[in-house]
Order: C-alpha cells, then sequence, then structure tokens
C-alpha cells in the first residue's frame, strides 16, 4: 500500500461476510466502491488467519484498482501479510505498535468511545479515529447504553486530537452532528 493522502471517510463501509445475506462478500464491497464509497474495513470476527488472510488479499485486488483503500479490523498481523491498513480496538495492539508493525504507508484507524481513550490515542500514530456505535445493532448491542452513559461527553471527545481532526473521525455529518451537540 502507498498510502498517498487519506481516504475519504464520508463513506465508510465496514462489512462482514456473515451480513451480506445471498450476495457474495466481493460483489456487496465491488457495488460498494463503484458507488462511492471511500474505505472498505474488513470485519470478520469469525474467521481464522488463513481465511481472512485470503479474504483481505481478494478485496484488496478488487478495491485497488478502484483507487479504495482496505483496513482490517483487529488483527495488525492479517493486515500486515495483506499489505492493507488496519482498523484496531480498544483491546487490540497500541497505535504506536500498529505502526511500528505496518509502517508509514499504512492508514491506521482507531474506535474510541469514551473521552479518556481518545486522550490516551497516540494522535501522531493514527490516520483517523472512528468514535461509536451510536445505535445498538446486531453486532453491537449494547451501544444505546453506552451512549446514553456518555452523552454529556461527546463534545470533549475529540479535543485530544485538535480541531482538523473532527473531518476524519468518519461519522456522517448527521451522526457528527448529534455527536458532539448532544
Amino acid at each position: 500500500m502507498n498510502k498517498t493522502s487519506l481516504p475519504d471517510l464520508r463513506v465508510y463501509l465496514v462489512t462482514d461476510p456473515d451480513l451480506t445475506g445471498e450476495r457474495s462478500l466481493l460483489d456487496v464491497v465491488g457495488q460498494a466502491a463503484a458507488n462511492g464509497v471511500g474505505l472498505v474495513q474488513l470485519r470478520d470476527k469469525q474467521a481464522e488467519a488463513r481465511d481472512l488472510l485470503a479474504l483481505a488479499e481478494a478485496l484488496n485486488a478488487l478495491l485497488t484498482p478502484r483507487g479504495v483503500p482496505l483496513v482490517v479490523n483487529d488483527r495488525v498481523d492479517v493486515a500486515a501479510a495483506a499489505g492493507v491498513g488496519c482498523h484496531i480496538g480498544q483491546s487490540d495492539l497500541p497505535p504506536a505498535a500498529a505502526r511500528e508493525i505496518l509502517g508509514e504507508d499504512a492508514i491506521i484507524g482507531l474506535s474510541i468511545d469514551q473521552v479518556d481513550q481518545a486522550r490516551t490515542a497516540a494522535p501522531g500514530c493514527l490516520d483517523y479515529v472512528a468514535h461509536g456505535p451510536f445505535a445498538a445493532t446486531g453486532t453491537k448491542t449494547d451501544a444505546a447504553d453506552r451512549h446514553q452513559r456518555e452523552r454529556r461527553q461527546r463534545s470533549d471527545l475529540f479535543d485530544p486530537f485538535g480541531p482538523d481532526w473532527l473531518a476524519r473521525i468518519g461519522l456522517g455529518a448527521g451522526c457528527r452532528k448529534r455527536s458532539v451537540r448532544d
């Protein structure tokens, strides 16, 4: 991967092979890439490392000609083997370790949902941070409870990153507006 600029995060696809119904993951991602998605995150919590690597390589081959970067969820080792970026969470490798493994050209993102996580996130090692989830989903059932508990802290969440980071948090405008103002 050769990172020349940050991806367009206005439409950021987080995909999971278990959620594509009868369509193949490659078909779903290919259609999304053809219709304006700016970054794809491969999220498959159930996959073995070799299977996840094969899927990441296939997706990267599909996305690279279209100029859409791929990040693998959680697995820095698989991202490094596939030559793609990684999206890490709070229980994964720290951003500095991920950067050391993946190198300067890799896109690295981090999930945060608490003010303390933002304060310790090492923005110099990250390309973007993602805040959320905002609502419960099939894969994040406790999101609504967390959102209610932390509503009043949301406006301070991105202070450690400085004013230019608000555009890089990977949220849609409606969610960003609700997050910062609620």
